[in-house]
């Protein structure tokens, strides 16, 4: 099976949200419903998380 963020990959366009710490990297993907204007509407695509010590990345 591929990896979460792998699945990911289309047409949205968007940004992530990252937080670094001792327990390993969580991920906001985040997206926007247009980019035709500036008041586009942000929504949480996935999360993601890389846990220390632990390979691989897991939706959460």
């Amino acid at each position: 099976m591929p990896e979460p963020a792998a699945r990911l990959l289309h047409a949205h366009r968007g940004y992530h949200l990252f937080d670094i710490g001792r327990h390993g990297i969580d991920a906001q993907v985040r997206i926007v419903d247009t980019v035709l204007g500036p008041r586009a509407t942000p929504s949480t695509l996935a999360r993601l998380r890389v846990d220390a010590g632990r390979p691989g990345v897991r939706v959460v």
